[in-house]
C-alpha cells in the first residue's frame, strides 16, 4: 500500500472540505453545521477526581440527572436545564464540534467542555481549578427524546440560487449515480462530492465512504439532522475516501481512482485509466473505467444515519 505523508494527507482532507474534531468525528468545513439535537436527555457526571499536593483522590458518587436541552442561535448556544444549575455553553471558535463555557454550581465555577460525538451524544469534562488543586469530572449528555432544532436561515447561502454544474461534476454524477445506486429523495450529487481544480488541466473529485462502503453526505443538512434526532440511528462515520485525480492535457484524459483510509492516510487501492480525447464523453469513460478497476466498489448513497 502507498503511504501518504501527513502533510499531504491533511491537504487532501482539507481539499475535500472535511476537518476532524478532537473526538475523531468529521464535520464539513464550509456550509455544514455541527449542531446537537434538543429535547429531553440524561446528564451523567462521574465522581470528582481531585489532584492536589502531588496526590489525587476520588470524591462523591457522580450524578445522573434528567435535563432539558435547548439549541439557540443556529447551534452556537446550547442551554442545559439541570437540577443543580442552568448550563449555557457556546460553540468553540477553534472546533465547530466543541461547546464550552463557565458553569457555577453551589458557588463553585467550573470550566465545561463538551465535544459532539453525535447529535444525540456529547462527552467531555468539567474542571474546577484552584490554587490548592484541580477537581475534574467526566460529563456525558445523551438525548432520550430528541428533535432537530429549527435551522431555517442558518446555512450560509441557503437561499442562493443553485450553482451551475460543471463538466467534472456532471461526469462524476453520471459515473456514481446508476440504476442500482440512486440518490435518496431530495438529494443532489453536490451533497455527496467535493470537486477542486488545480489550474485548467487538473481536477479532483472526493467522496466519503462508510465502513460498509456506502457513499456518505458531506453536508449535515436539516433532513439528515431530523433523521438522526428523531430516529434510533447513529451517525455513520466516514472510514475511507474515494478520490478521482483527473488530468487532461493535449487532447488526452487520464483518471486515477483511489480508496484512501482516512485514519491512516494509506492508499488502499488505486487504478488509472487513460484515453485519447478530452470531451465530456471521454472524461466520463475514463472515470468509469478507473472506478471499475478498483476491487472494492462503492455502495449505495446513504442519508448519513446508521443503525
Amino acid at each position: 500500500m502507498i503511504k501518504i505523508p501527513r502533510r499531504a494527507r491533511l491537504s487532501i482532507l482539507g481539499a475535500a472540505g472535511i476537518v476532524f474534531s478532537t473526538t475523531g468525528g468529521a464535520a464539513e468545513q464550509s456550509g455544514a453545521l455541527v449542531v446537537p439535537c434538543e429535547g429531553k436527555g440524561r446528564l451523567v457526571s462521574s465522581p470528582v477526581t481531585v489532584e492536589a499536593m502531588g496526590g489525587s483522590m476520588t470524591l462523591g458518587h457522580g450524578t445522573d440527572d434528567a435535563v432539558q436541552v435547548a439549541v439557540e442561535e443556529c447551534g452556537r448556544r446550547v442551554i442545559i436545564d439541570a437540577p443543580q444549575a442552568r448550563i449555557e455553553l457556546l460553540r468553540s471558535v477553534f472546533d465547530p464540534a466543541q461547546l464550552e463555557g463557565t458553569v457555577v454550581t453551589k458557588g463553585e465555577p467550573a470550566e465545561w467542555t463538551l465535544s459532539q460525538v453525535h447529535p444525540k451524544l456529547l462527552t467531555g469534562e468539567a474542571v474546577n481549578t484552584r490554587p490548592q488543586g484541580t477537581a475534574t469530572a467526566d460529563v456525558t449528555l445523551k438525548m432520550t427524546e430528541a428533535t432537530a432544532p429549527d435551522l431555517e436561515g442558518c446555512r450560509e447561502g441557503e437561499n442562493a440560487a443553485p450553482a451551475e454544474i460543471g463538466p467534472v461534476e456532471a461526469a462524476a454524477s453520471d459515473v456514481l449515480v446508476t440504476e442500482g445506486r440512486r440518490l435518496p429523495p431530495d438529494r443532489s450529487i453536490d451533497d455527496y462530492i467535493k470537486v477542486t481544480h488545480d489550474g485548467e488541466e487538473t481536477s479532483r473529485v472526493y467522496a466519503m465512504l462508510s465502513g460498509d462502503g456506502q457513499i456518505l453526505p458531506l453536508r449535515a443538512d436539516a433532513v439528515t439532522l431530523e433523521a438522526l434526532c428523531a430516529g434510533s440511528g447513529w451517525l455513520d462515520p466516514a472510514r475511507t475516501m474515494l478520490a478521482f485525480k483527473i488530468f487532461q492535457h493535449e487532447g488526452a484524459t487520464s483518471v486515477a481512482a483511489q480508496r484512501v483510509d482516512i485514519e491512516t492516510g494509506l492508499v488502499q487501492e488505486q487504478y488509472q485509466h487513460e484515453t485519447d480525447g478530452s470531451s465530456a464523453v471521454d472524461l466520463r469513460a475514463a472515470m468509469t473505467h478507473s472506478l471499475q478497476g478498483l476491487a472494492t466498489q462503492p455502495g449505495h448513497f446513504s442519508d448519513g444515519a446508521g443503525e
